[in-house]
C-alpha cells in the first residue's frame, strides 16, 4: 500500500458524527464516472458501515447516499459509481461526508486513491 499518512485526514469521535469537507468551490464531476476514496478503519471499526455522502449547490444530499464497509487496521480503496448519486448536481459538487454508522466511538482516516487529494473524482 502506498499510503504514508501525510495526505490522510484523521477523524475521531466518541459521540457519533462524521468527517466532512464543505464550502468548497464547486467541482464539475459530470464527465467522470466514480467517487474514489480510501478509508482506514481504526480500532473497533471492522465491518462498520460508512455512509458516503456528496453535497451539491451548497447542500448535503442525504437522500442518495451510499455505504461502504470498513476494514479495521487496513486502508481500503472504494469507488462508487456517480450514477448512484441521482439527486446530486454533478456539475457543482461542493461537499463530501463520511459517517460511521452503528457505533458511537470510532477513528477513521480518509485519503484519495491518488494519494494527493482528500476528494477525488475519477473517470
Amino acid at each position: 500500500q502506498f499510503y504514508s499518512g501525510n495526505v490522510s485526514w484523521k477523524f475521531t469521535t466518541s459521540a457519533g458524527g462524521g468527517v466532512s469537507a464543505g464550502g468548497m468551490t464547486g467541482i464539475n464531476a459530470s464527465s467522470t464516472n466514480v467517487f474514489a476514496f480510501s478509508l482506514f478503519g481504526g480500532p473497533g471499526t471492522d465491518g462498520a458501515q460508512v455512509a458516503a455522502i456528496l453535497g451539491s449547490d451548497g447542500g448535503d444530499k442525504w437522500d442518495s447516499y451510499n455505504s461502504v464497509t470498513l476494514v479495521e487496521g487496513k486502508w481500503t480503496e472504494y469507488e462508487i459509481d456517480l450514477a448512484n448519486y441521482p439527486t446530486v448536481n454533478l456539475t457543482n459538487v461542493t461537499r463530501w461526508i463520511f459517517k460511521v454508522e452503528g457505533i458511537t466511538s470510532s477513528t477513521i482516516y480518509v485519503a484519495s486513491q491518488k494519494g494527493s487529494y482528500l476528494f477525488c473524482m475519477a473517470s
